[in-house]
């Protein structure tokens, strides 16, 4: 990754409207967001910055709020991210595809081994920070995205203990 980025942030409208807040919170963050972006662009984007060398260790990835999202896209996401820390959020859009969406991206979470933001949840909790679309981040919306994102990325998951499990060798424990 180039020197001094730790994050790469790709999203749509919903992260645009965090990203001067993500920008000052977050030391090193590179956040590309752009209004009605589908996973299919943001893939783009991931593979161009793999082949830069500038694709941060920790990649971000709100997506999938314009239109439906598929496990083949997701499984295209994790060979372009290979072993990186990376953080899905999940979706609050109010359309026939949100809850298939987020199906996808939980799924895919579960076999690769993606962090989950459940933003449907936390947001859930805080109508007041949407504007009256239910999806757009008001002001307020956006300090309050920024801050559970610095909270996540503040917390790196703990890695299992090792099992540590005896192995008996051939002859290794005889007794004469």
């Amino acid at each position: 990754a180039r020197a001094g980025v730790y994050v790469t942030a790709v999203g749509d409208s919903v992260m645009l409207g965090a990203a001067r807040e993500m920008g000052a919170a977050v030391d090193g963050i590179d956040v590309d967001a752009q209004v009605s972006r589908s996973l299919g662009a943001a893939i783009a984007i991931l593979e161009d910055r793999k082949a830069r060398g500038i694709l941060a260790d920790t990649v971000v990835l709100h997506i999938g709020n314009n239109g439906p999202v598929t496990d083949e896209q997701i499984d295209r996401v994790a060979e372009i991210v290979g072993d990186r820390r990376t953080i899905i959020l999940s979706l609050r859009v109010p359309r026939w595809w949100e809850a298939e969406n987020n199906q996808v991206l939980i799924r895919g979470a579960g076999r690769y081994g993606f962090e989950m933001l459940d933003w449907q949840a936390a947001s859930g909790e805080r109508p007041e920070i949407l504007w009256t679309d239910g999806i757009h981040l008001r002001p307020a919306g956006a300090v309050f995205y920024t801050e559970l994102l610095t909270e996540k990325l503040a917390h790196p998951p703990t890695p299992p203990e090792p099992v540590l499990s005896e192995i008996e060798l051939p002859g290794g424990f005889a007794r004469p």
